[in-house]
């Protein structure tokens, strides 16, 4: 679906978006909404993403969408790159 949307031309900042609100909801759909899931590493990995879209940081936002959109499932595909 990914690959459907940027050969459209999709801008990765909107995927980025739609994917955080997955997120919401996700947290939102909680067994107890007064314990909030917590979702660090896709926060981290959105973070990375975004990132790559604004060219402050080298790497291809679309293979970064692919992997947040891996974490949202529940697959930890790659271990997180610390970057500066």
């Amino acid at each position: 679906m990914l690959e459907g949307l940027r050969a459209e031309g999709t801008e990765a900042p909107l995927i980025l978006w739609a994917l955080l609100r997955a997120r919401e909801t996700l947290q939102q759909r909680a067994p107890d909404p007064r314990r909030p899931l917590s979702y660090p590493r896709l926060t981290q990995r959105a973070a990375r993403a975004d990132r790559i879209a604004k060219g402050r940081l080298r790497g291809d936002a679309w293979d970064e969408l692919a992997l947040l959109t891996a974490e949202l499932c529940g697959k930890k595909i790659l271990p997180m790159e610390r970057w500066r």
